[in-house]
């Protein structure tokens, strides 16, 4: 039996983070691997499933649904980066209104730095 990580019909890689944790499988074609995909219930999904193509020359690039490979390549020692159950916040304590103790809307106004006026006349222009 051919091990199926080492074949070489197996071009396109799945990878999907669930709630279940990661899915990385091979499948021949791009076919199978979209309908594993499809397959899969949206519920336990945790954002966005790859497909990945390895080229001839030993990459493993993400490919569109018309087998086009795009510059975004699959690295290894990103799989073993650990993904916890902790939010990432979006900014620092003192940037939420509530935190200091404003209600209403969340607007950030939007500055923009004032033009040096020093009371001289401006330099003409050259003939």
């Amino acid at each position: 039996m051919i091990d199926p990580e080492l074949s070489p019909t197996r071009q396109y890689i799945v990878e999907v983070a669930t709630t279940e944790g990661p899915i990385s499988e091979r499948y021949d074609t791009y076919e199978e691997a979209a309908a594993r995909i499809e397959a899969l219930p949206a519920a336990i999904v945790c954002g966005v499933p790859f497909i990945f193509h390895e080229l001839p020359d030993g990459s493993q690039r993400l490919v569109r649904n018309d087998l086009k490979p795009l510059q975004w390549h699959r690295l290894e020692h990103e799989q073993d980066v650990p993904l916890g159950d902790e939010a990432i916040p979006l900014g620092d304590e003192n940037d939420i209104p509530e935190a200091v103790g404003y209600v209403g809307p969340r607007i950030k106004p939007i500055t923009r730095p004032v033009a040096d006026d020093d009371g001289e006349a401006p330099l003409p222009l050259a003939e």
